[in-house]
């Protein structure tokens, strides 16, 4: 009895749930009533917020296209960067070249001036060493008269005086051409020494001319590039623009 008694009044309050159920449908759909009002406004405030969650996407989407055009951006404005200040170390070194050519040719004009000094010392040198081939030749020839004149003594005695004039001049000529031999000698290792730092120097000069020509060509190339570089970013900026 009491589990009949219990099924019924459960039977009872599903029957009574689905009414009240029904009666809140009916309600919600009509407009004239609280409910149905409530429902209504809850609909139309759900449809905003569907509208302001389409527009949230919208930008949403939007913020992000632009985040990725000024990442992209960014990316390129970093290699522009960098690109400038490697142009800017490339300019650089190239002032550095060029002061370098600068001291580099002032060092050439140097030392054509001290090559030019070396080749009037080396013809002062020639013509010393033919002065001295000259008394040396004076020498002989008068050594050859003395030897004559000692022979031409022998029949005449009234020779005898001037053969000690001819001897002490003999004399005076050997130690003259004994001075002249070894300034000639000295002459000699001087000009040994002249000539090889003439070559030092001559050689030196090739190297500094060789090193000048390989610089000018390596400024030229550089600022070829660097104009180049220039010229890209320009076309760069246009594009941009």
């Amino acid at each position: 009895m009491q589990v009949a008694s219990l099924q019924e009044e459960k039977n009872h309050l599903e029957n009574h749930s689905e009414a009240i159920t029904d009666k809140v449908a009916d309600d919600l759909d009509d407009p004239n009533t609280t409910s149905g009002k409530k429902y209504l406004a809850l609909q139309q405030q759900l449809e905003q917020y569907k509208d302001e969650v389409y527009r949230l996407d919208a930008a949403k989407e939007d913020y992000r296209l632009k985040y990725e055009f000024s990442s992209k951006e960014l990316v390129e404005l970093k290699d522009k960067s960098e690109s400038l200040a490697t142009l800017a170390d490339e300019a650089k070194s190239l002032k550095d070249e060029v002061d370098v050519l600068r001291q580099n040719e002032e060092k050439v004009k140097k030392y054509e001036t001290t090559i030019e000094s070396y080749k009037r010392k080396l013809e002062d040198m020639t013509d010393l060493r033919r002065t001295v081939k000259m008394l040396e030749e004076k020498n002989t020839s008068y050594m050859e008269k003395s030897v004559e004149w000692e022979e031409e003594s022998k029949k005449t005695s009234t020779l005898r005086s001037q053969i000690e004039v001819y001897k002490r001049q003999v004399q005076e000529l050997q130690s003259k051409v004994t001075v002249e031999t070894k300034r000639g000698d000295k002459s000699d290792f001087e000009i040994k020494r002249l000539q090889e730092k003439l070559s030092a120097v001559q050689t030196e000069k090739d190297r500094l001319a060789q090193d000048l020509q390989n610089m000018k060509e390596n400024h030229e190339e550089m600022e070829l590039v660097r104009l180049q570089g220039m010229s890209l970013d320009g076309n760069a900026g246009n594009l941009y623009l």
